[in-house]
């Protein structure tokens, strides 16, 4: 699809927001997509993964994961990053 609005597909994020009901669309816009092949295929595309993202309930304790996933990539970081720092000021006593 293209982005073009005079007689063209609507854009991507137009038809998305009206498939999820938070935007309408114009006459114009609603006739093209009833006849524009690519746009009912991604309207209808739209449309099917918004009900199975709704559909979807989180894992038990995803989110305990994902923070202690976060929390030990930061501490990982920082421990590259102090390790640097040491091999800097080594290198720099040896100069």
């Amino acid at each position: 699809m293209n982005e073009k609005t005079m007689g063209g597909c609507p854009p991507e994020d137009v038809l998305s927001a009206y498939a999820d009901g938070e935007e309408t669309l114009t006459a114009e816009q609603q006739a093209h997509v009833r006849n524009c092949p690519a746009c009912g295929a991604y309207l209808r595309f739209c449309r099917a993964a918004g009900r199975a993202a709704a559909a979807e309930e989180p894992p038990d304790g995803m989110a305990e994961r994902i923070c202690a996933k976060t929390e030990a990539d930061r501490r990982r970081r920082r421990r590259i990053a102090w390790g640097i720092r040491y091999a800097l000021f080594a290198l720099m006593g040896l100069a």
